[in-house]
């Protein structure tokens, strides 16, 4: 039995889900983007946060699960590579660079 979901995704416009499409089916693309396409795609057509993560090759539909509010939000930027720490490596936190 599935339960009642917190932030459901909203319906995709039509040119959000030609995108995704696009971005799943690309070579061209980072792995993560064409997953979190995949996984979006998957939740879009109904399936659970977990079948969506199997779909995109991901383990845990926990990482589904923060993905869809935030795609709510955001829209096609969600599923695009974000700056994370590798930005960082070799540098001192007190070096004053910002990082």
């Amino acid at each position: 039995m599935s339960r009642c979901l917190k932030n459901p995704l909203r319906p995709l416009l039509e040119e959000e889900r030609r995108q995704l499409i696009h971005l799943s089916r690309g070579q061209a693309a980072a792995a993560s983007q064409v997953a979190r396409a995949k996984a979006v795609l998957a939740v879009a057509d109904g399936d659970s946060y977990t079948a969506a993560a199997q779909a995109a090759g991901r383990r845990s539909g926990d990482t589904v699960a923060a993905l869809v509010p935030r795609f709510d939000v955001e829209g096609l930027a969600a599923v695009a590579p974000r700056h994370g720490v590798a930005a960082c490596l070799g540098t001192r936190p007190w070096s004053g660079n910002g990082c």
